[in-house]
């Protein structure tokens, strides 16, 4: 497996977590959308299934600003 695959699988849970609880959030604390929850937060949570390989794009970015970070020096593998 390459490097980026298995960076991609570390951050799924948690980037999937942000966006579950971002949009539950949304739902849970709107008066007028709490009222549709039992069908919007399965929606929240498909949507966050449907969004999660979003974090194979975002991977190459945070390893490049983490790399910039400590002034070029890549992580030993």
């Amino acid at each position: 497996m390459s490097l980026r695959t298995l960076k991609s699988l570390v951050m799924f849970m948690p980037f999937n977590a942000v966006i579950f609880g971002l949009m539950a959030s949304v739902v849970l604390l709107s008066p007028a959308l709490s009222a549709h929850a039992e069908w919007l937060l399965p929606a929240a949570l498909a949507l966050s299934l449907i969004a999660a390989p979003l974090v194979w794009f975002v991977i190459p970015q945070i390893h490049d600003a983490y790399t910039r970070a400590v002034g070029g020096r890549a992580p030993a593998a």
